[in-house]
């Protein structure tokens, strides 16, 4: 058994395709890195849409700016949330995860896997008879143009003008100047909605619980229904993260006994993880034995509007005192967090 401490990881998107930033985050899950190549990523996304396991999906966001009529977008975005399908609740709910700021363009931010969405509930449609606002049509086609490999081909609208998809960095860059006559409360505003960021926490499954409940945020979390602890490849052990509070006996307080305690109750469940694969247990079946301190990457991403939410209440502790090792992990992250929205979020 390995016993380590918990560390966080910010993922950066530069220098990196979207197919390539999706495939890093979805074998977090599976804990198959060692099978990403310099040809894998587009193959690995599209198994995944071709399985509609759109969660992975979520990390990357969509930024496009839109040069056309203001009212012709917003009537066309109305129309679809009004659209009359079997799918109207589902599809009302898909625009609750669009941001938009209108300046002189529009600034529009979405999870990619919200334009798949809206290619669900536009199935409802004959298209032939009803067709859909030419606005969205064209929306979703350069959506379609920017990932061919893995977008529905469905829309005719192939004349993409007013809409024109960019990396977020320049995205926000952009915003930002058309936003340099707002106040500076109201620019970092509109900036954090569509400037978000991917962190890898390494810690303990309990931290997870609390981290999932979230929203609206993207997760992929390290699955215990699918890695097998007793394979080499995880050194036929788990690993299980150090509490802080249970004194290792180095200390000057030394508490040993209650250390031992905790790590002799993780050490006979590893072994009956163990026991119960031998005994032809599937990991998902023996992962009932696995103690709450098992160690566990998980996968966030959102947007700087959510950061500053949950670093309030997981850090600062604005509504009552955090777990201590959820606070373990979210301070150092909020402290980078801070650097790296240039002070946006306080």
């Amino acid at each position: 058994m390995k016993v380590i401490k918990p560390y966080h990881q910010h993922f950066p998107k530069e220098g990196m395709t979207p197919y390539q930033f999706i495939e890093k985050i979805g074998r977090t899950c599976y804990k198959s890195e060692d099978k990403i190549t310099n040809d894998s990523a587009v193959k690995f996304v599209k198994g995944l849409c071709n399985r509609k396991h759109f969660a992975m999906i979520e990390h990357y966001w969509v930024h496009m700016k839109y040069t056309g009529s203001h009212e012709d977008l917003m009537k066309g975005l109305d129309m679809f949330a009004r659209c009359d399908c079997a799918l109207m609740g589902e599809s009302t709910d898909i625009l609750r995860h669009v941001y938009i700021t209108d300046v002189y363009d529009i600034y529009i931010s979405a999870p990619l896997r919200v334009f798949f969405d809206m290619v669900t509930a536009l199935s409802a449609y004959d298209l032939n008879t009803d067709p859909i606002n030419h606005v969205v049509d064209e929306m979703l086609s350069c959506v379609g143009n920017y990932f061919p490999e893995i977008f529905p081909q469905c829309f005719s609208y192939r004349n993409t003008r007013h809409f024109q998809i960019m990396p977020e960095e320049d995205f926000c860059d952009d915003l930002y100047r058309q936003l340099a006559d707002s106040p500076k409360g109201i620019r970092e505003q509109e900036i954090m909605k569509h400037c978000t960021h991917t962190v890898l926490f390494v810690c303990d499954r309990g931290v997870t619980h609390e981290l999932v409940r979230h929203r609206p945020c993207s997760f992929a979390q390290e699955s215990t229904r699918y890695c097998n602890y007793s394979q080499g490849k995880f050194n036929n052990e788990i690993t299980v993260i150090l509490p802080f509070f249970f004194d290792t006996g180095m200390g000057t307080a030394s508490n040993s006994t209650v250390y031992e305690a905790w790590k002799y109750s993780c050490e006979v469940a590893e072994r009956k993880y163990l026991e119960l694969i031998g005994y032809g247990a599937t990991p998902q079946e023996a992962r009932s034995v696995l103690p709450n301190s098992l160690k566990t990457e998980i996968i966030m991403t959102t947007n700087e509007t959510e950061w500053q939410h949950i670093v309030n209440l997981r850090a600062k502790g604005t509504t009552g005192s955090p777990h201590p090792q959820m606070k373990e992990i979210m301070q150092p992250w909020y402290e980078e967090l801070t650097e790296l929205s240039e002070g946006r979020i306080k």
